[in-house]
């Protein structure tokens, strides 16, 4: 896999997130966007807030990095420490969320979607933007775990695993929340 066909399907899959996510959380009220799962799990609202908050760093150090890409796509090549991220942050991992993606116990506005939708899009432009660049040079460190360093590519799939395993869990939540008085 070259990193513009890992860019084509990581984009892909982002747009089928959001619009799968949107036509099942849209009809529900802000009190079912807000119910905690019966066993005690993040409310709709509360995975969509991670899930912001966990791109959202990301997507303040990529934008600068791609511009001064240089061109040519190339073989895909995940960092080892990508590698491990993007298993643990995917739909089969099962991790503690570092403490800066934990979103506040609160009650979310329904906008929650709204802003959910809106840096999916910022993430889905940002990475058809780095279509034809080199991004395995593209290397910083993880701003979350300042030791270990990544590339462009692995945040492009991790983004995307990471998506992935929270839209599964919507998904389930959401035939939870409909159930409930709304």
């Amino acid at each position: 896999m070259t990193t513009d066909e890992l860019i084509t399907y990581c984009v892909a899959e982002n747009k089928r997130f959001v619009q799968e996510v949107q036509i099942a959380v849209s009809p529900l009220s802000s009190e079912q966007l807000n119910q905690a799962m019966p066993n005690g799990d993040w409310s709709i609202a509360r995975v969509l807030q991670h899930m912001i908050l966990a791109n959202s760093m990301y997507l303040e150090i990529l934008p600068p990095l791609i511009a001064s890409a240089e061109s040519g796509s190339s073989d895909l090549r995940h960092t080892w420490f990508g590698k491990a991220l993007i298993k643990i942050a995917g739909p089969k991992g099962n991790v503690a969320a570092p403490s800066q993606m934990v979103p506040d116990d609160k009650q979310y506005g329904e906008s929650i979607l709204d802003e959910w939708v809106a840096q999916q899009n910022t993430a889905i432009e940002l990475m058809i933007s780095a279509k034809g660049k080199n991004l395995n040079q593209l290397r910083f460190k993880n701003p979350f775990l300042r030791l270990f360093t990544m590339n462009v590519s692995d945040t492009f799939a991790i983004m995307t695993t990471h998506t992935d395993r929270h839209f599964r869990q919507i998904l389930e939540r959401v035939i939870v929340a409909s159930l409930l008085p709304g």
